[in-house]
């Protein structure tokens, strides 16, 4: 077994190989060593293995036999990894060679942090900032990427937050075994945010380590905007609130959080977006499986709810829905960047 001092990076691809190159030198001329690199691939039927296997012979290869999604994927390479620490990377990213550097010098600056965010910027605009960790509204139980779209020198400070997006992002091992690895029935999208929940629940921090830089292309499996991105993301939302937000608040924010799932859903309605809606009903049909997790889940709950909600953020349902729009009028104007 490999010294459990490293860390172990993890990259999930799905016929990614154009990707591969840029991604994989990146994380080789990482200063920060020992490294154990593991490619989880779903399936892949453009040449992706074949392609590591000649360019990068020391990456560990987990091939699979049919597209397991980001949850499963990851999981499987955790399982198979040795580090103290686990790395999750996109395939469609490049990191700066001190990136790694700055995580793990992060994380091991005190003991109850157990999540480090990157800095992620459009690798396409790179003055443009994708991710500067994830927040959470105490009204809605909606998450946002903070700073998603606003210029990515306007958060050069440290900080804790309530997640990390897993793009690029370090976990604590030990926080994994008591907390469990990422919800395969989440497939993809918000399965961060689920782990980071399950996390902030156990009395774990997440830390915004700004100088960690990623730049990635975004969404560049499975599309901008695209219907199976609408339908996973929209039903996952509905998942991460019933699993997560504890009681009794949940009681108390209630009527604003059903009025916040059903307006998104009636806008889902008015602008034609189907695959959002199917994505809502289907989180309803399962509701009675995530209420078992959620049982389960607030039993392990070690935090107040204030001490849980001290950096949240109270917006309201307007300020809510004009972050919404914001996200989805970036989005699709990364469409023409593609």
């Amino acid at each position: 077994m490999m010294n459990l001092c490293q860390v172990s990076i993890i990259i999930v691809n799905y016929n990614g190989k154009r990707f591969l190159w840029e991604c994989l030198s990146s994380v080789y001329s990482q200063t920060y060593r020992p490294i154990e690199v593991i490619v989880v691939d779903n399936a892949s039927r453009d040449g992706s293995i074949e392609f590591i296997k000649n360019n990068f012979k020391d990456v560990v290869i987990l091939p699979q036999n049919d597209n397991l999604g980001f949850s499963a994927g990851n999981n499987i390479g955790i399982k198979n990894s040795h580090g103290r620490y686990i790395a999750t990377l996109n395939n469609d990213t490049k990191v700066d060679k001190n990136w790694l550097s700055w995580l793990v010098g992060a994380i091991e600056s005190q003991p109850d942090i157990g999540i480090c965010a990157s800095k992620i910027l459009f690798l396409n605009q790179p003055g443009i900032l994708n991710s500067a960790g994830i927040k959470i509204d105490k009204y809605s139980g909606f998450t946002w990427d903070i700073g998603f779209g606003d210029k990515g020198d306007c958060y050069n400070q440290a900080k804790y937050v309530f997640g990390a997006c897993a793009c690029a992002a370090l976990y604590r091992r030990e926080m994994l075994d008591e907390i469990g690895l990422f919800d395969e029935d989440f497939f993809a999208y918000h399965e961060d945010v689920d782990l980071s929940w399950r996390a902030q629940l156990s009395g774990w921090k997440c830390k915004y380590v700004p100088e960690a830089i990623c730049y990635h292309y975004f969404s560049a499996t499975s599309k901008v905007a695209s219907p199976l991105k609408e339908y996973l993301s929209n039903r996952n939302k509905v998942w991460l609130i019933v699993k997560n937000y504890p009681s009794p608040e949940i009681y108390y924010y209630f009527l604003t959080i059903f009025l916040a799932i059903s307006g998104y859903f009636i806008y889902s309605l008015l602008t034609g977006n189907i695959a959002a809606v199917r994505g809502k009903i289907d989180a309803l049909l399962r509701i009675k499986e995530f209420l078992s997790k959620r049982k389960l889940i607030q039993q392990r709950r070690k935090v107040s709810f204030s001490e849980l909600s001290s950096n949240w953020e109270s917006r309201g349902l307007l300020s809510s829905f004009v972050g919404f729009r914001k996200f989805r009028k970036v989005n699709i104007s990364l469409k023409d960047l593609k």
